[in-house]
């Protein structure tokens, strides 16, 4: 191990098992001793159920896969010279009536190094619970399916750059004030867009919130001053927006505005569908 490393890794390995049964799920747990101060996280999963959350044990990672070998295979790895840690789930058909017979994956990460958190995740069901960890860069792409992410607690550093890319489906995005982004690109190609704002919110940033087509509900705090610019589809967006923000010199302001220096900066396009603002 040398000392150039990232990250220090203890691998803890189960003994070999006898080889599943045909259609049987089979599993890999990994655990993982985070002891440096950087680290990259890279996740590729062409399908199933993820699920991603705060390690409760001090500087450990840590990885359960249960997936079918004869749909898929799963490998995890890590580079400790470059202080990577890659988990990738590959199968042929991504599109599948239920992908959690493919793979289910849980993961958490310890809240003390500094993480850039990258994840590819084709198809399925994603759940990310990201709070209390020191994500320096988040990175979500998913082509279809259900994305829920949540930073229920604060981000313990401020985040440089928060990218979410959701293809087509439904995209849950929970407290992203907890995330103290500095700035954030969140685009929702089609399907249903819910963000909500709400959380302890430190510093200025910019969020560009992008829909092609569908139905947007953005929530934002009355606790912090929030200036919009809303660019729209003509008669195909039907626009609603709270009485908290008031349209000057083509945007919005809420009525802090003037009053907070800790402002958030919102840059949405709306193409064909529902847009509406609330203010809570």
């Amino acid at each position: 191990m040398t000392g150039r490393g990232l990250l220090t890794l203890s691998l803890i390995l189960a003994g070999a098992a006898p080889a599943p049964a045909r259609g049987q799920m089979q599993h890999i747990e990994r655990s993982f001793v985070i002891s440096q101060r950087q680290v990259k996280v890279e996740i590729r999963i062409d399908g199933g159920e993820f699920h991603l959350s705060r390690s409760e044990t001090p500087g450990a990672c840590n990885i359960d896969i249960a997936y079918n070998p004869d749909r898929c295979d799963a490998r995890v790895s890590y580079d400790e010279k470059a202080g990577v840690v890659r988990l990738e789930v590959d199968h042929e058909t991504i599109f599948h009536r239920d992908n959690s017979d493919i793979a289910k994956v849980y993961m958490e990460l310890p809240p003390e190094p500094l993480t850039d958190l990258d994840a590819l995740i084709k198809a399925g069901e994603i759940e990310f619970t990201l709070g209390d960890l020191s994500l320096n860069n988040f990175r979500l792409r998913s082509t279809a399916g259900e994305v829920d992410v949540d930073f229920n607690l604060p981000n313990r550093i401020p985040m440089e750059k928060l990218n979410l890319h959701c293809s087509i489906g439904e995209t849950t995005l929970r407290n992203l004030g907890n995330a103290r982004f500095q700035q954030a690109v969140i685009n929702s190609g089609i399907g249903e867009l819910t963000v909500d704002f709400r959380g302890k919110r430190v510093m200025p940033g910019t969020a560009r919130i992008d829909l092609d087509l569908g139905s947007t509900s953005i929530t934002v705090p009355r606790n912090t001053a929030t200036r919009m610019r809303v660019s729209k589809a003509g008669f195909l967006t039907d626009f609603e927006y709270s009485d908290w923000f008031v349209k000057r010199d083509g945007s919005y302001y809420s009525k802090n505005y003037s009053k907070d220096k800790g402002s958030l900066n919102l840059l949405i396009s709306s193409g064909i569908g529902e847009l509406s603002i609330l203010a809570d």
